[in-house]
């Protein structure tokens, strides 16, 4: 069934897709919708042996009683196995401690996981970066993390940002600098025992200096490798809302490529409240991986990690906003809405009613993740996640 009045299969990635303004497009603490603290869900199942597959979960028809009941229930007996062939780097948020708690569960399904915990911003004198978070740094959950799979990389995010666009710039102007900022991240890195760094920057050019940009990576790199730190980047997507696009394209990857060891694609955030609608339809997901790597061939595609929202939104007469797990559970238990299946966007949705009107909501499925990364797979990408923690705990039966 198709959402009236949203988009045709042949428009799909044209319709909702959102305009970022600003560098870091992933929701935060104060972003989402919490469930109410009087909130009591019913009893679901604990952990077992089946996996969802064999308990025949990932299916369009979605039950809310079958979600209430199984959401908890993921597979014991492979629990420890990943089966996706492919990088898969998972986020953690300190503002999200359930995060912290699947990371160890699921530690063999993940090949790197990016705590966010670390910014960056030039000091005073703009000779070398300060680097905030430090007191979010766990280093007992990363030794717990190791012990439960010593093949893992540890790779924080850091976020430059709290910057004017003048010290952005003197980035790209001055190597002494990038070459001393990139020498301390390595010091930092081996301080507290990171394996490398996703770095979110790119955004903050707006589009502009990419040749400059590609050439302060380029020195980055050169200091990582000596090293032996891993450099991810995080990018967005290569198309907006009717074709539109982004500051990211195909001759950016290509020349950053081999100076990369991912990229971390953010291929969400689709629609807004502006244009409610799906969170990553998925026609318009693999036309961002065609738009960037047109031939199968390519050896960039397996650099690229499609990105996957574990967290949905839920569109109201005011807005709306983001919601986690926790909360759609709690909007399921209360209301027993009709999910229905958009073929197109190859997404779930269902409407309810509250006081103050008519709301719908966007939520990832067992079905619409098992579809990304059936496509992923397909299309010989990686994986990213925004972020373990925030979905429900079946998902990672999945991976």
């Amino acid at each position: 069934m198709t959402i009236a009045n949203h988009f045709s299969p042949l428009l799909v990635f044209c319709i909702f897709c959102s305009a970022f303004t600003l560098i870091g497009a992933t929701i935060g603490p104060n972003d989402v919708k919490r469930p109410s603290k009087s909130f009591q869900p019913i009893e679901a199942n604990s952990p077992g042996n089946d996996t969802v597959f064999d308990r025949a979960l990932v299916v369009t028809s979605s039950k809310p009683k079958d979600i209430l009941r199984e959401h908890k229930s993921y597979s014991v007996s492979q629990q420890g196995q990943r089966d996706f062939n492919g990088t898969v780097l998972a986020y953690v948020t300190p503002w999200n401690s359930h995060g912290y708690d699947i990371a160890k569960w699921f530690a063999n399904k993940f090949t790197h996981i990016s705590p966010v915990w670390l910014q960056a911003r030039l000091n005073d004198a703009q000779e070398d970066i300060i680097i905030g978070g430090t007191h979010d740094i766990d280093y007992q959950w990363m030794q717990d993390l190791r012990s439960a799979n010593s093949e893992i990389k540890i790779v924080p995010r850091i976020i430059f940002e709290q910057m004017q666009h003048s010290q952005y710039l003197l980035l790209l102007s001055r190597d002494k600098l990038v070459k001393t900022i990139a020498e301390h991240l390595s010091d930092f890195a081996k301080k507290y025992d990171f394996n490398g760094y996703v770095i979110e920057i790119w955004r903050a050019y707006g589009g502009q200096h990419r040749l400059d940009l590609v050439h302060m990576f380029s020195l980055i790199s050169e200091v990582f490798k000596k090293h032996n730190l891993e450099l991810f980047l995080a990018v967005p997507p290569p198309l907006y809302f009717g074709g539109s696009l982004s500051t990211f394209q195909k001759d950016d990857i290509e020349r950053l490529s081999p100076y990369v060891k991912g990229f971390s694609l953010m291929t969400y955030d689709y629609s807004d409240p502006s244009r409610p609608g799906p969170n990553s339809p998925l026609p318009w997901m693999k036309a961002c991986i065609q738009s960037l790597t047109p031939k199968n061939s390519s050896p960039i595609r397996k650099k690229i990690l499609l990105g996957l929202n574990f967290y949905g939104y839920d569109y109201s007469v005011d807005g709306g906003g983001p919601i986690l797990g926790n909360r759609y559970i709690e909007i399921l238990d209360k209301h027993r809405p009709k999910i229905m299946f958009d073929q197109s966007s190859a997404e779930h949705y269902f409407e309810y009613k509250e006081s103050v009107g008519r709301s719908r909501v966007f939520f990832p499925s067992l079905y619409s993740i098992h579809k990304r990364i059936e496509l992923a797979s397909t299309m010989g990408t990686g994986l990213s996640i925004w972020e373990i923690g925030q979905g429900l705990d079946y998902f990672y039966d999945l991976l």
